[in-house]
């Protein structure tokens, strides 16, 4: 059986603890898998809580953490995929997304997506369903990213 070597960064703020904490015993069932974790702590400590853009700025924080997590577990692996949860510490990691197979869990409402996708200029954002000749005027219209 072939096994991927992934790996998983993870962002530590709120709630994401708890999903973190769900995945690795999920994750941890799947032979498939051999999961390396980066958990990306928010709080800050030692020289960084004195550095006032980088202990001020969670976004600016989470990136460059995760991008330091993913260097350290490349010299110690040759990764197969990236996982990242969320968006927030993917920022800074799109070269890894780029020579990667990767996933961005987002944790956000679509509307929030759009708005991202767009002031990123990432991607284009359509509507993924026209109203038909007997729908309503307004009938729910789903994104899709291209």
């Amino acid at each position: 059986m072939t096994r991927y070597d992934v790996a998983f960064v993870i962002e530590q703020a709120l709630g994401h603890a708890t999903h973190a904490d769900n995945l690795r015993a999920t994750i941890g069932t799947d032979q498939a898998i051999r999961p390396h974790w980066a958990l990306i702590p928010f709080e800050t400590f030692g020289i960084s809580a004195r550095i006032p853009f980088f202990a001020s700025n969670w976004t600016v924080r989470a990136g460059i953490r995760a991008r330091r997590a993913l260097e350290r577990l490349s010299r110690q692996t040759r990764l197969d995929a990236v996982f990242i949860h969320t968006q927030v510490p993917a920022l800074l990691c799109t070269g890894w997304l780029r020579r990667l197979p990767g996933f961005v869990s987002l944790d956000a409402t679509p509307i929030q997506v759009m708005r991202w996708v767009m002031s990123m200029g990432i991607g284009r954002v359509t509507t993924g369903s026209k109203p038909s000749s007997g729908a309503s005027i307004g009938a729910p219209s789903w994104p899709r990213f291209t």
